[in-house]
């Protein structure tokens, strides 16, 4: 399953808590789609996620927007 979170906007560490509580949903297998706009959320959650064992990718759209995937 494939879950959708837009967190462009939001300061660091809240789209990292978002994706944590998306993730509390999902089973193995399921895609976590994150957007954000906040550099630092991409280091944090690109760390966070790597930690947990999850498969991440991440791409810069623009200037301002970064899109993460996270694989559970």
């Amino acid at each position: 399953m494939s879950h959708k979170i837009d967190a462009r906007g939001l300061k660091c560490p809240m789209p990292l808590l978002k994706l944590k509580l998306a993730v509390k949903k999902c089973q193995s297998g399921d895609n976590i789609s994150l957007l954000v706009s906040d550099p630092a959320s991409s280091i944090d959650v690109r760390r966070w996620a790597n930690k947990m064992g999850y498969i991440v990718d991440t791409v810069k759209i623009d200037q301002t927007q970064t899109q993460i995937f996270v694989q559970i």
